[in-house]
């Protein structure tokens, strides 16, 4: 069963994502700040993170470019929902974000991009494994040589 952290202050959007998530067979944790959702996220390593930008103790900006500047969060996708437009995306994109879905958002649409990353998070960790097999293979051949 995936695992989808979501990092949002306002607990109306939790509590409606939470639902959603849950009723779609999701394993579901939560945290109200970046700097809670970043602990969260080393700690139970989620395969997809809904994020919000704009958050009390740490924003989701910050949260994000500690995420991906870390070797175990790195390759977590990161959907963020706000309310944010313009420059600020750009900022987010920069940071790392993944994707963004406009609050108010739809349930549908938000059902799809989660789908969406889980793939992509598939197929980033088999290209991880099959990495590390090869760099493997590749130091056992130069030490029998």
């Amino acid at each position: 069963m995936p695992k989808i952290l979501i990092v949002d202050d306002e607990e109306t959007v939790k509590r409606v994502l939470c639902s959603l998530l849950k009723n779609e067979g999701y394993e579901v944790i939560e945290a109200e700040d970046g700097k809670s959702g970043v602990e969260l996220a080393k700690k139970e390593d989620p395969d997809v993170i809904l994020m919000d930008l704009t958050m009390p103790v740490m924003d989701g900006l910050k949260a994000c470019r500690l995420l991906k500047e870390d070797e175990k969060t790195k390759n977590i996708p990161v959907l963020v929902i706000t309310t944010a437009a313009g420059e600020i995306k750009m900022e987010a994109i920069d940071a790392g974000i993944d994707d963004f879905v406009n609050k108010p958002f739809d349930s549908e649409e938000i059902s799809i991009r989660i789908k969406s990353m889980l793939k992509i998070k598939k197929l980033t960790n088999e290209l991880e494994r099959l990495y590390a097999y090869v760099e493997d293979v590749d130091k056992q051949r130069k030490d029998k040589f």
